[in-house]
């Protein structure tokens, strides 16, 4: 579990890092196509374009990669990931043992859902059983609060809040 763990923080580590370098590429590229605007009203300004309608052409083309550029900017600012903290190996013992004592002890209907959630298929042989899942499940599992209250197991057909009635 603790490896299963680290490997997730190291992963979302890494895909900030992957994020924060894409970010630096697309800023400097927007500051060139901001220095190439400059350099074309320059060039307009001390009278070296006798062309306007291939100034205007070049201008807009430019001008719709600058709109573009701030686009991807703000969407891959927006799906940056906060910051991950390191786990101590407290926290993680303590992680560990209480999803073990949840799937071991909870309640029916949690482990259930639990399990489905993180476990995508299982494939049985005579040598072996895989469990096959995605560790991001696992990730957005221990971000989720634990909860001990049991719900009405709306999945039981038998079931009644009472069992004086209806029996």
């Amino acid at each position: 579990m603790k490896h299963l763990l680290k490997q997730t923080l190291k992963r979302a580590k890494d895909n900030n890092q992957d994020a924060m370098n894409d970010l630096k590429l697309l800023r400097r590229e927007l500051k060139e196509v901001d220095n190439k605007v400059g350099k074309l009203f320059e060039a307009l300004t001390d009278g070296l374009v006798s062309d306007s309608k291939g100034f205007k052409d070049h201008n807009d083309k430019l001008e719709a990669r600058r709109d573009e550029l701030t686009r991807l900017i703000t969407l891959k600012e927006g799906n940056l990931n906060l910051p991950m903290r390191h786990l101590s190996n407290a926290q993680l013992d303590r992680i560990s043992t209480t999803l073990k004592d949840m799937l071991h002890n909870g309640p029916k209907g949690f482990r259930k859902e639990y399990m489905k959630m993180l476990v995508s298929r299982v494939d049985v042989s005579k040598e072996n059983i895989t469990v096959i899942g995605l560790k991001a499940a696992l990730a957005v599992a221990l971000k989720a609060e634990n909860s001990s209250k049991e719900r009405v197991p709306s999945f039981v057909r038998d079931w009644c809040a009472r069992q004086d009635s209806n029996l």
